[in-house]
């Protein structure tokens, strides 16, 4: 009876070790694939069936249509732009939403903010970018028409709306709100200091060179804000004239 047993237990210890190795053999064989979807091809490869599937309807999360900033970037909505003599670091006023009178349609100050130009953007710290101009919808981003800017030149480029730009591309035919007579502008020149809030421009010349670029403003001349190369030779054109510098604001 003894040996009876023992030999029965020994049958049973086989059967399981053999059991065993089958499994783990069909489970070698498996095809190396990221999911068998069937419980038959599941079942072939001696593997259980699939999990019970949820048929209830599940709300989807509408996709978010303005994602978060990457590192470095700002997003900013509906602010504003303060404008500063840079020589006092006085407060000028804003800048305005409506250009100037007259057939030159650039932008100027205003020293109310109900009368101030809302601007929108996110600023990259690589490339220069874009400004949308909240209220304009023909020409939507804030920019510059003219001509290339050197040293020894008192040229100076307007402060308009344009049609979008790329880029670090140079001024092109795409219309703007000044003049006929200046019909090439670039809007992607801008760039922000997330540390200051100063927003400066970074005209592109004809051959691809940056230029050097400065923001003035003649109090007694044309009454619209620009950008030369050269401000010594700007001022002696325009004694009044003076450097600015644009930083944004909330309020």
């Amino acid at each position: 009876m003894f040996h009876l047993r023992s030999i029965l237990v020994l049958l049973f210890l086989a059967l399981s070790s053999a059991t065993a190795r089958l499994q783990v053999k069909r489970q070698s064989q498996v095809p190396n694939v990221p999911e068998l979807r069937t419980n038959a091809a599941r079942l072939s490869a001696g593997l259980t069936p699939l999990p019970p599937v949820r048929r209830d309807p599940t709300r989807v999360q509408e996709k978010r249509t303005r994602t978060s900033s990457s590192p470095g970037c700002e997003d900013h909505d509906q602010e504003y732009i303060k404008v500063y003599r840079k020589s006092s670091g006085n407060l000028i006023g804003y800048l305005k939403q409506d250009t100037v009178s007259g057939s030159i349609k650039a932008y100027g100050i205003t020293s109310s903010k109900n009368s101030a130009m809302r601007i929108t953007f996110s600023s990259t710290p690589s490339n220069p970018f874009d400004v949308s101009i909240t209220s304009s919808s023909t020409y939507p981003y804030l920019g510059f028409a003219g001509n290339d800017l050197t040293g020894g030149s008192s040229i100076a480029n307007a402060l308009v709306a344009t049609k979008y730009i790329n880029a670090n591309s140079v001024a092109s035919t795409v219309g703007n709100s000044y003049s006929s007579s200046f019909p090439k502008s670039e809007s992607s020149i801008w760039a922000y200091n997330t540390g200051t809030k100063e927003l400066t421009p970074q005209w592109v010349n004809s051959n691809g060179g940056k230029a050097p670029t400065y923001l003035v403003y003649d109090p007694n001349g044309s009454g619209y804000i620009q950008i030369t190369g050269d401000v010594a030779k700007f001022q002696s054109a325009h004694p009044a004239a003076y450097v600015v510098q644009f930083f944004v604001f909330t309020n």
